[in-house]
């Protein structure tokens, strides 16, 4: 499933509850919301234009899991999607689950890599990770620098940590916002 996220869309009475903080990135709009720890770049309200060059969200809503402890599709590989990069050469990127490991000192992780008119590899640094037998919605956003402008794909990945354990994604999404 995939979604098409236009700020333009929002109405300055959708922003409640989020934090001003234009001018961080290049003295562009850009909102924070506290409750969901998404930002908003260019939404009205923000106090300048925004530069959102395009945004774009995929959902797998699978129920899978793998012992692989380097980064490797599931049996239903992504979810994914393609932005075109503006000439900032900037992406905010957020990977988020529904996670859980069969192991008390396993983790499940959860990045991305990239593609298309840059290509980068999984990044541990940028991997929502749940530690432990817990069941947890877990989240990570990652601000990319010095992407080629162009079209570009998104590509979540997964993998796990510890001894013989097992760690199982559902409700899988990757958010990605070109700035």
């Amino acid at each position: 499933m995939t979604h098409h996220f236009d700020p333009a869309d929002l109405l300055p009475e959708d922003l409640t509850g989020f934090v001003d903080l234009t001018g961080i990135v290049d003295g562009d709009a850009l909102l924070w919301d506290s409750g969901s720890g998404l930002f908003v770049p260019g939404a009205p309200g923000g106090g300048g234009g925004g530069s959102l060059s395009d945004a774009d969200t995929a959902d797998v809503n699978t129920n899978e899991s793998t012992t692989s402890t380097t980064f490797t599709d599931l049996a239903t590989a992504g979810p994914a999607v393609t932005v075109t990069i503006g000439a900032s050469g900037l992406a905010l990127v957020t990977v988020v689950a529904f996670m859980l490991n069969t192991s008390s000192v396993g983790q499940c992780r959860m990045a991305f890599e990239v593609s298309g008119a840059t290509t980068r590899a999984v990044d541990l640094n940028d991997a929502a990770i749940q530690r432990g037998t817990a069941t947890a919605t877990t989240e990570k956003q990652t601000l990319l620098l010095g992407l080629a402008a162009g079209a570009t794909t998104f590509t979540a990945k997964y993998a796990t940590a510890g001894t013989s354990s097992s760690a199982s994604f559902n409700l899988r999404r990757i958010i990605v916002l070109a700035l």
